[in-house]
């Protein structure tokens, strides 16, 4: 990661570099990035990201290309409409406390990895709400499928920046071919149960009635279509004949389910960080949340409409997010030629772009772009910004798909482990090492002590 960055610092916007036989135009200029993300000769993503179906499947929305890609996106875009969001808020707020309980085991004990609490946590709430199962990670159960995940996103990195294991045949003879296949198998075997789940349960729903709905119209079968969770609505696509193959129902909820709780899991630990390296503005945020819930509340009940209230709150976790984005690199294969700042971009080049870069460039941020400040995001500078200096979920066409699932997941807890706990560190900033394993992760790991309120 620090070669990557070293190079995207050094030279500029139109470098271009080889990883193998792939050839790379490296990408950081703001302007120059929106263009990319509204272009549709850009729209599809490198297909190094077909590594990702090591996870158990396929790679969903995150590999799908052109057309096929247009139609998903479109019919699982109300799985995570704000009304949607609104219905997993008390599974949010119970999941928090399970985690609150559960940490209360650290207190004053000292430091302790906060992340290992964050992904049992994010975990079961993806899958309570976006696939209607229960897996009780943060109850010890289906624990292999995390140790799996977490090893396979190492794997996956090997494979993208090792040219010579992008080929599946040379990677069959290496060595870390036999710990893949074991790891996929935990993983596919767990996306399997989740889906068998959520089936039977469904199954045995409709055969007692409990789900019989009456469609009238055209209009409220919309209605009602809009109102599906996640597995409920790749399930109707694959009964529709709009997925082609078992497999691409796997596809589908296993990148559900690894993306989602594994950022989660990530804002939430590098937010926690930040705070806790930051008592003031932990303290800032404490009464913000206290202005809301009182200074006795221990078992909050977060509420949707509390969010445009803790104003405070949204700026930290964006700055947050400015410095370290969790996905701080993505790349796009150019499937027609297109000009971009007057240069020709021939079919099949790659574009790397770097979202981390932009968000600590001096230039953009000034001379304290490595400093964590909160302020960054007032009303007055945002208006005044380039709507591609800040980017953490992506932009234009493709972004995202779970940002407000996020952004809503992650004040949750946060709010939850506040109420309860202060929090400690004595990591400090010049101390922290990054790396890249897909994902952005902490060398020194998120470690925080908690005390009691």
């Amino acid at each position: 990661m620090q070669m990557v960055e070293r190079m995207f610092k050094k030279y500029s916007s139109f470098h271009q570099i080889w990883l193998g036989p792939r050839l790379y135009l490296l990408v950081s200029d703001p302007k120059l990035i929106q263009t990319l993300m509204l272009s549709q000769e850009a729209i599809n993503r490198d297909d190094i990201y077909d590594f990702v179906s090591l996870l158990g499947g396929g790679g969903g929305l995150l590999t799908l290309k052109g057309q096929e890609w247009k139609i998903h996106r479109k019919n699982l875009n109300p799985c995570f409409s704000y009304k949607m969001l609104q219905n997993y808020m008390p599974i949010f707020n119970v999941n928090a406390g399970i985690m609150m309980k559960n940490m209360s085991a650290k207190l004053n004990k000292g430091s302790f990895n906060f992340y290992e609490f964050m992904e049992p946590c994010t975990l079961d709430m993806i899958c309570q709400t976006t696939l209607g199962t229960e897996t009780n990670i943060q109850k010890g159960q289906n624990l292999d499928y995390l140790y799996a995940c977490n090893n396979l996103f190492e794997l996956i990195t090997i494979r993208i920046f090792r040219p010579w294991f992008h080929s599946d045949f040379l990677y069959k003879f290496s060595h870390l071919h036999k710990t893949t296949e074991k790891l996929r198998k935990i993983t596919s075997e767990f996306v399997e149960k989740v889906i068998k789940s959520k089936t039977s349960a469904t199954a045995d729903a409709k055969e007692r009635g409990i789900m019989k709905v009456e469609r009238q119209d055209e209009d409220e079968l919309i209605s009602y279509k809009k109102q599906q969770v996640f597995i409920d609505q790749v399930m109707d696509m694959f009964n529709e004949g709009k997925l082609a193959t078992w497999n691409d129902v796997k596809a589908h909820v296993s990148t559900n389910i690894a993306s989602g709780f594994e950022t989660t899991a990530l804002m939430s630990s590098f937010c926690v960080l930040m705070l806790a390296m930051h008592p003031d503005i932990q303290q800032k945020v404490y009464e913000e949340i206290e202005s809301i819930f009182g200074k006795n509340c221990r078992d909050p009940v977060v509420e949707y409409k509390h969010f445009t209230r803790l104003e405070y709150l949204d700026r930290v976790f964006k700055e947050t997010l400015r410095l370290f984005p969790v996905v701080p690199y993505f790349s796009r294969k150019v499937s027609n030629d297109f000009y971009l700042a007057g240069y020709k971009i021939p079919a099949g080049v790659r574009i790397m772009i770097s979202i981390i870069t932009v968000h600590r460039n001096k230039e953009i941020w000034g001379p304290e772009a490595e400093k964590f400040n909160p302020d960054n995001f007032l009303p007055e500078k945002v208006q005044t910004r380039h709507p591609y200096y800040y980017f953490p979920f992506g932009g234009g066409i493709r972004n995202c798909v779970g940002m407000k699932y996020s952004f809503l997941a992650v004040k949750t807890m946060i709010i939850h482990l506040l109420c309860n706990y202060r929090l400690n560190t004595e990591l400090r900033m010049q101390d922290l090492r990054t790396k890249f394993d897909v994902t952005l992760k902490l060398v020194n790991k998120h470690m925080v002590s908690i005390e009691a309120r």
